[in-house]
């Protein structure tokens, strides 16, 4: 984890690591030594899991109790929120989008860099310390999101993006009354009727 290779684990080398997921080994000017150094764990592949280890070292001691069990991402007008029961070591997210796309991420994290390619967005929020992880102008899809507590991977649940409830018939005034509600899921519209 040592990537600067000062003797020390910190948040330089959280972030030469982030640089190097973002920006891939011969842009983060990375030689091999390095390379090994950012693998934290040692899976040959370079990703917010390192991040991971190396936060949980430089946070230690602290009680995997605090860790949280679930994440659910969810819109809220132009901000994405993280909802979760604990602590969260790091997000890393893909999101494409069109070429009008704005986005301004957090500033309460250790640390928070995104990288824009074409119609792309690559972002990584490193001990993220409010539910609000980003704003966007402009439409965007998660496309790749990996959340992980000090122990790894969880999974994350991510709210329909859209819904529409529709009017009550034949009136809200009558002993049954039907209204529907669609919410677009996954790409998948699903329509409840429901019966008042």
């Amino acid at each position: 984890g040592d990537i600067n290779d000062d003797e020390m684990l910190n948040v330089l080398d959280i972030v030469a690591m982030v640089n190097y997921i973002l920006e891939g080994q011969e842009a983060a000017n990375f030689n091999e030594c390095q390379v090994v150094a950012a693998d934290y764990n040692q899976d040959d592949e370079v990703n917010v899991l390192d991040i991971v280890g190396a936060v949980t070292s430089i946070l230690n001691p602290r009680t995997i109790a605090d860790d949280a069990n679930s994440a659910k991402l969810i819109r809220n007008g132009d901000a994405l929120n993280l909802k979760v029961d604990g602590f969260v070591s790091a997000v890393q997210m893909t999101l494409h989008h069109d070429a009008d796309f704005s986005i301004e991420l957090t500033k309460d994290a250790m640390v928070a860099d995104y990288r824009t390619g074409s119609n792309e967005t690559t972002l990584i929020i490193v001990v993220p310390e409010s539910e609000e992880l980003f704003t966007a102008i402009g439409d965007y899809e998660i496309t790749e999101v990996l959340v992980a507590n000090s122990e790894g991977e969880m999974d994350v649940a991510i709210a329909p993006a859209e819904f529409a409830l529709g009017t009550a018939y034949p009136n809200p005034f009558n002993p049954t009354t039907q209204f529907k509600l669609d919410i677009a899921e996954d790409g998948y519209t699903t329509v409840n009727v429901y019966n008042l």
